[in-house]
């Protein structure tokens, strides 16, 4: 008659659990960790049962209790790793690998935001966020805004899921319309996620404009203005301007304008360069940075378009 070893039985069901669940997971993987982590504790269950069982169906009146030791570690080794698996999902690092795992980057529409200028309104400011951003000059007394950004996402548990997002508001103050761009909720962890931007805001060519950068590239198309513009921000400014602009350009930069078709009427520094000293050795003071000072008359520059603080500046006629 074949003895009985405690720890036998529990590492066949073990084992017929875990085949149907390698069976399931072949038509979704996440069954298998969910179904993983619910019935481990199971494992534990079979082997008390299977001990208490031996006692009581033992004839003998002094019961000693014989141990199938690989089916012990094979058991202990499965809810160790069924401990190790639940400890991880608590904290969310499960959660945080399933999604990597299963993770694409997708292109999306940015919702459309379009609002009227009221008529008591004569300038608009534009305060960017981190991003790059184009503007455009329309002859619509409208303010609109629209764009994409990409961002990761899981697939396909997230890939059809777009709630509202608010990267602008635009809110009138007086005689100021100010439209703010906002940064997109970004996820941290081993998952994390930046989305980028690529927004377009189209203003009216009649109104006065202020474009506030924050770090940030700016490319901006004013067609046929009929108002003045400024740009302000430490970084690259591209501008596109029509051929029958009627419009003053003056751009401060930290280096001098040489892209672009546009041909400066003047370029100055400021301060102007001072000569160098004949003894290097009596020279006091470093001197200061100097910025590049560019001009140029379109027509008659009846209207003004200045860019101030840039890097660089980069100014085309089309």
């Amino acid at each position: 008659m074949t003895k009985w070893r405690v720890g036998s039985v529990s590492m066949g069901v073990s084992l017929i659990l875990l085949g149907l669940l390698f069976f399931f997971s072949r038509t979704d993987a996440k069954i298998m960790t969910n179904l993983l982590m619910s019935w481990w504790p199971v494992v534990f269950i079979l082997l008390g049962v299977e001990i208490l069982l031996y006692v009581f169906l033992s004839k003998s009146e002094k019961v000693t209790v014989h141990y199938d030791v690989f089916s012990i570690l094979f058991v202990g080794f499965i809810g160790t790793m069924c401990i190790g698996t639940t400890l991880f999902a608590s904290v969310g690092l499960l959660a945080e690998v399933q999604e990597t795992i299963g993770s694409v980057e997708m292109t999306k529409p940015l919702p459309t935001i379009q609002q009227a200028v009221p008529q008591n309104v004569s300038k608009i400011v534009v305060q960017t966020a981190a991003r790059p951003i184009r503007v455009e000059g329309n002859a619509e007394r409208n303010v609109r805004l629209f764009g994409e950004y990409r961002e990761r996402v899981n697939v396909p548990a997230e890939a059809g899921k777009q709630g509202e997002l608010a990267y602008a508001s635009v809110q009138t103050i007086g005689e100021v319309m100010y439209v703010n761009l906002h940064d997109l909720p970004r996820k941290t962890g081993i998952n994390g996620t930046d989305p980028n931007e690529d927004v377009t805001i189209v203003l009216p060519q009649s109104i006065d404009v202020e474009i506030r950068g924050e770090h940030n590239d700016i490319e901006v198309a004013t067609g046929r203005l009929q108002s003045n513009w400024a740009i302000d921000t430490d970084s690259s400014v591209k501008v596109q301007v029509a051929q029958q602009a009627d419009v003053r350009i003056t751009a401060i930069s930290a280096l001098q304008p040489e892209a672009g078709n546009l041909k400066w009427a003047s370029v100055t520094q400021d301060p102007p360069a001072k000569p160098e000293a004949p003894d290097q050795e009596n020279a006091s003071e470093p001197e200061a940075p100097r910025a590049f000072v560019s001009e140029a008359i379109l027509g008659k520059g009846t209207h003004r378009l200045q860019v101030i603080h840039a890097n660089d500046v980069t100014v085309n006629q089309l």
